[in-house]
């Protein structure tokens, strides 16, 4: 299955304007799974409060919105090239 899905992003990645569009849905599949695991890591500091936890949850917020923040760029940048 993963196979296929490699297969499938590589055709879709060969076509017109490929690479940003297939680097965007990486960027948007990466923020995500970053909200997801973000989602997991609260209820830790919940359960377990030390300094340790914070950090993580922390540096996964941080870098959670360091993506999305990447990911607003590469659209505006996006835009402004198809005008």
């Amino acid at each position: 299955m993963i196979c296929v899905g490699i297969a499938a992003a590589t055709l879709e990645a060969c076509g017109a304007r490929g690479r940003g569009r297939v680097a965007r849905r990486l960027g948007e599949h990466i923020a995500l799974g970053l909200e997801f695991f973000i989602g997991a890591t609260i209820p830790n500091v919940i359960l377990n409060l030390s300094w340790a936890a914070v950090a993580t949850t922390t540096l996964t917020i941080v870098v959670r919105k360091l993506v999305t923040l990447s990911l607003g760029l590469s659209a505006g940048e996006g835009r402004g090239a198809a005008q």
